[in-house]
């Protein structure tokens, strides 16, 4: 599984923006917290909620591609987990 700081370094190699790599930063908080709440996997909702818009920069012309893009990179990064992949997906 993709550490965070592997998510990190994928998240600031394809996002340069400081404001989009808050929003990212504040939806990780989230997630933790709501993994907490729901007795789930902090780290992997984390995770997901660290990486969820950081194809946006890349993406924002075409929506349709949005999340297809970092599903791509994390599969060519070697992520196998599925509840990682499907939810960047979802």
């Amino acid at each position: 599984m993709i550490t965070r700081q592997q998510s990190l370094d994928l998240l600031h190699s394809h996002m340069q923006n400081a404001n989009l790599r808050r929003h990212c930063y504040a939806v990780e908080a989230v997630m933790r917290e709501l993994a907490k709440h729901f007795k789930d996997d902090e780290e992997i909702w984390g995770i997901v909620g660290l990486l969820h818009d950081g194809d946006y920069e890349e993406v924002k012309k075409d929506p349709s591609a949005h999340t297809l893009k970092m599903h791509q990179w994390l599969t060519d990064a070697g992520e196998t987990d599925p509840r990682i992949l499907e939810a960047i997906l979802t």
